[in-house]
């Protein structure tokens, strides 16, 4: 019997320092943060996020949300993590990629995560696979090189 793997989906590799909890302020952009959210980093805040706009450098995702307390779980993209990501405009196979600013329509794990587009100049990421594992949809790669902290 030939093996068989998933060749579309997630590969989170959870580890010390790869989810870290972050503060957010009242700059957040509406709505309130939510799972699924692309975030970057907030030059404002001490240790915080704020949800990418339209263009913005991804930080990474939130992975969970604590609103009792200000703080988001973000999975920061460090090291070679791949994430399937909804697109607004599709992008080409090896594009860099930022956020759009807008939540996507198509459920990934059960969650709308936030819509990305191609920019090669200040991107991060890069598209690996398009369409996959449904169409809307990229597999896109997060090598350490191309993280800020």
């Amino acid at each position: 019997m030939a093996f068989q793997a998933k060749r579309g989906g997630d590969r989170f590799r959870i580890h010390d320092g790869s989810v870290v909890p972050k503060g957010y302020s009242a700059s957040y952009t509406a709505p309130a943060p939510a799972v699924g959210h692309l975030v970057k980093v907030d030059t404002a805040t001490n240790d915080g996020v704020l949800r990418c706009g339209n263009g913005d450098p991804i930080y990474g995702l939130a992975y969970s949300t604590n609103s009792g307390n200000g703080t988001i779980s973000a999975l920061r993209f460090a090291r070679i993590q791949s994430i399937v990501l909804e697109y607004e405009t599709a992008p080409a196979l090896g594009d860099k990629i930022v956020a759009h600013g807008s939540s996507g329509t198509i459920p990934i794990d059960g969650v709308l995560r936030d819509r990305i587009i191609a920019d090669n100049v200040d991107g991060t990421g890069t598209v690996t696979a398009l369409n996959s594992p449904l169409t809307g949809l990229v597999i896109v790669e997060f090598p350490a090189e191309q993280i800020g902290t």
